[in-house]
């Protein structure tokens, strides 16, 4: 038991971080990561880019469905003060 204390304590530490340790596990690891983070990015830059285009259609609706209610407000009237 002593012994193997003594080893332990002969041996250099470990660095803090060392991707050589994962071995092919570690390397999936980082390319998933690199993979979710990217597709991540698109789909918000697709997401908003989809959202502006949506606040722009209603934004067109809402001018023309106000013009047709004024007009059929005042075809309304017109044919009240008949």
């Amino acid at each position: 038991m002593v012994l193997l204390a003594w080893f332990i304590m002969q041996t250099p530490s470990a660095p803090a971080f060392d991707w050589s340790t994962f071995g092919p596990v570690g390397v999936l690891a980082g390319l998933g990561l690199v993979f979710f983070f990217t597709a991540y990015k698109r789909e918000k830059e697709r997401a908003d880019r989809l959202e502006a285009e949506l606040r722009e259609q209603n934004k067109l609706y809402r001018e023309k469905i106000q013009t047709d209610l004024t007009r059929a407000i005042e075809k309304i009237g017109d044919e009240r003060s008949r």
